[in-house]
């Protein structure tokens, strides 16, 4: 039991976290992709020969599993700042240019939401004689769309189009 205690310290000693953080790192590490796993597992051999040109007295064991801690931690860094858009990489700034793009892809124009009610905007327009105002004011009050007199225009002008 000392023995484990010992290692413990030693690997709280070697990897500067605790071992509620190391079983933080675990679990993040079980959700990972393959892909993420295998570059973790290729870092650590980087941080097995510093660990071991520091900790000489250390057992091999003990090294290895320091170095796939160090590994895990500073692939959750880099991992997490492309996920903050703290990171200056060019690969961070890509991945968010293309979320920022899908999520812009996605959204509707004012013009577009009013012609899809466009039942509610010809029997306002034509059957009950409402200006572009009034029915720019229906639209804000009742359907909770914000939308200025011009657009209900624009769009009334592109359903006499078709």
């Amino acid at each position: 039991m000392n023995n484990e205690k010992e290692e413990q310290l030693l690997l709280t000693a070697m990897t500067k976290s605790s071992e509620k953080e190391r079983g933080a790192l675990s679990r993040w590490f079980s959700k990972q992709s393959i892909s993420i796993q295998a570059r973790i597992e290729k870092e650590k051999k980087h941080y097995f020969y510093k660990i071991k040109n520091a900790h000489p007295d250390a057992p091999p064991e003990l090294q290895s599993l320091a170095a796939h801690f160090l590994s895990m931690k500073e692939q959750y860094k880099i991992l997490k700042n492309v996920d903050s858009k703290e990171s200056g990489t060019q690969a961070g700034k890509k991945l968010h240019t293309r979320v920022d793009a899908m999520k812009k892809s996605k959204r509707k124009t004012k013009q577009e939401l009013v012609i899809e009610r466009q039942g509610d905007l010809k029997r306002l327009y034509y059957e009950k004689n409402f200006s572009y105002r009034e029915v720019s004011n229906y639209f804000k009050t009742y359907l909770h769309i914000d939308v200025s007199h011009v657009t209900i225009a624009k769009a009334l002008q592109a359903l006499e189009a078709c």
